[in-house]
């Protein structure tokens, strides 16, 4: 591959260095490598090469372990006092306390995998990462995915069953009741699809290789649609307290502020939205 792309150049034949100074020469010969080697010939090839050229490999491997041990804190410490203002002021635990606890729990597994797999390589070039690390990290990248859509699915009915705590209009909770049916029903199934997403299910972790045989869904297409189904899902249990909020014998100044509370979710949508880039 690297003759053939250095004769297709401008490059004399023997002068591998031209290799590394023209772009165009290099990109070539690594596209060579996927078209006419397997995937781990082509991952081994394309490390051996750029690492000849003395070519600087990007790493966003502190990124995710940082950014999830943050959050993870962030989280815990939102839900312990939220679990201490129910104890201190002698208040009672309602549903919407235990399905927060339900989505803490799923997010801590989730939120602890992020330091294994930055061992793993997460962050890095995956030509960068051992053979064997490639695998344990798809293994735990498949785990990750049930506990996050599990922590999605006990968030939003927590926000749910918080309204019927808080709101006694009953065309209201049929609407809540309505909505929650749909949230279990939506991630009951993606749950469902994130761990059948491969036939054979272990066909996720060794495809990579190209030396085994399966079959997996087209994950770009469900990623769109489940991201579209959940920006919808967010915005519609963001917006549901308006019309009950109106009915409330509050002044005007209390009601926005109220409303303005229930609207800090309208960040998890926004980042919801950003994420589509990466889809």
């Amino acid at each position: 591959c690297v003759e053939t792309a250095l004769n297709a150049s401008t490059c004399a034949a023997t002068d591998s260095s031209c290799l590394c100074t023209h772009g165009n020469v290099l990109a070539s010969a690594i596209g060579c490598y996927s078209l006419s080697c397997s995937p781990r010939e082509t991952l081994y090839s394309t490390n051996a090469t750029r690492a000849a050229c003395d070519i600087p490999e990007a790493s966003r491997a502190d990124l995710t372990p940082a950014l999830a041990g943050a959050l993870g804190m962030l989280a815990i410490v939102m839900v312990a006092l939220r679990m201490s203002q129910r104890i201190f002021m002698k208040k009672s635990f309602g549903w919407d306390d235990g399905l927060i606890l339900m989505a803490l729990a799923c997010a801590i597994p989730l939120n602890v995998m992020a330091f294994p797999m930055q061992k793993y390589g997460l962050g890095t070039n995956i030509w960068t990462i051992p053979f064997p690390d490639i695998t344990k990290q798809l293994k735990l990248l498949l785990i990750a995915e049930v506990f996050y859509m599990a922590s999605e699915a006990f968030t939003q009915l927590s926000f749910l069953t918080f309204y019927l705590r808080i709101f006694p209009l009953t065309n209201f909770r049929y609407l809540v009741y309505t909505i929650a049916a749909i949230s279990i029903c939506f991630g009951t199934s993606n749950t469902i699809v994130m761990i059948f997403q491969c036939t054979p299910v272990s066909y996720f972790w060794t495809s990579w290789a190209g030396d085994t045989s399966g079959v997996c869904i087209n994950i770009s297409d469900f990623s769109w649609y489940r991201a579209a189904m959940q920006i919808a899902m967010d915005l519609s249990i963001i917006a549901m307290p308006i019309w009950p909020l109106s009915k409330l014998a509050l002044s005007r100044r209390k009601k926005s502020f109220v409303l303005l509370m229930f609207c800090t979710g309208f960040l998890i949508t926004v980042v919801s939205c950003l994420r589509l880039q990466s889809l």
